[in-house]
Formats: C-alpha cells, structure tokens, sequence
C-alpha cells in the first residue's frame, strides 16, 4: 500500500507544530547513557551523539513525503512557516544541551542526497550546521552529517559548510565523488566510508 504522510492538508500543520512544540520546551539533558556506555567501552572506542534532520530532510523524509514538501515550500504557508521557526529553535536548543555532552563527535542524522538542491541546502541545512559550530566553538567537538547518497551537486555548499565529517560517504559507481576528489575538495573534513552498496551482495 503507497505511504502515508502526516501532512495533506494545511489543518495538519497546527498538529505537527504543537508536538514539536512540546518536544523543545521538553528538551532536557541526558548524559547517563552515553557516560554508561563509554564507561562500558573503555579504550576500545566512543560514543557518538546523535542529533535529528534539518528541516528539510526531515519534511520530506518523516513528516510530508517528496511531493508535499516541493507545494509547500512553494505556497509556504502560515503553518508551514511556523514549523521551520520551530525547527530553528528546536536545532538550538539540542546544540546547547549537546554542547556539555560527554562525545566529542555528534552526528546530524540528515541521510543528504540528490533530493535536496544546492539552494534548499543552503537555506535549511547551512543555517542548522552553523547553529552547532556556534554552540561547539571552543570545545574539541567534530560536526558529522549522515550523507550516505549522491550529493555531487553540493561540492561548493560542503566547502564553504561548518562540518568536519562526512559520515556514511557513498563511494563509486554507487556515489558520484570519488576519494580521491573529496581529499582534494576538502582537505579539513574527513570522509567515513560506508559500505560500498555495489558490494552489499557480492560473494
């Protein structure tokens, strides 16, 4: 059966904007798990923090599927306009709280691949990242973004972005940026590779 989405009508948005409401004015601090488990792992490795999509990704992604997301970032109506003023001051509130987490690495769960334009990336995802370079200035925190698809067509936004990792970096002929090309675009950041999916199924 087709998915779906939460948002097909411009009522559901008052919705949308209540829960995301409630979830930042009840955002609070919770070290004890990530402590636990880097107690756990000793020197054998770290924890990770984990953050959520910036407010385009996560349209289209969870809440309004590809096709509503393009009319509504059209019409932007007076819902719609409410959520990403939402999701402005919700990525604030998580980078100040992540800001004193024990991890020096927090990922941005944004799973950035051809679906989202250079221009949309400039406007919904630069903004976010810069947010948590802000937050993190003067601690040893490395700023990844979950890739893990083509984003060629974002070579001079992830040049001039805040982020130091590219996580879940896609590698040829599944991806359309080689290595090779990545080190010498971007000489700061650095690549987690990810499985290569051409060699998900290969004996």
């Amino acid at each position: 059966s087709p998915q779906t989405h939460f948002i097909k009508s411009e009522s559901d948005w008052e919705v949308i904007n209540y829960i995301f409401r409630r979830m930042r004015d009840e955002m609070r601090p919770n070290y004890k798990e990530m402590l636990d488990d880097q107690e756990d792992l000793g020197d054998s490795g770290y924890t990770i923090a984990v953050v959520d999509k910036t407010p385009f990704q996560r349209l289209w992604i969870e809440i309004a599927g590809v096709e509503q997301t393009v009319v509504d970032l059209m019409d932007r109506t007076e819902g719609f306009l409410q959520f990403l003023e939402l999701q402005f001051s919700f990525h604030k509130q998580a980078a100040e709280i992540t800001a004193d987490c024990p991890s020096d690495q927090v990922n941005i769960i944004d799973n950035i691949t051809n679906i989202i334009s250079p221009r949309y990336y400039r406007e919904f995802c630069l903004p976010v990242y810069q947010i948590y370079a802000d937050a993190f200035a003067g601690t040893n925190k490395k700023i990844a973004v979950h890739f893990d698809g083509l984003f060629g067509h974002l070579k001079k936004e992830i040049t001039d972005s805040p982020i130091d990792i590219i996580d879940s970096f896609t590698m040829p002929p599944t991806g359309n940026v080689s290595l090779t090309e990545a080190r010498r675009l971007w000489p700061d950041k650095i690549p987690y590779v990810n499985l290569p999916p051409h060699l998900a199924h290969a004996s």
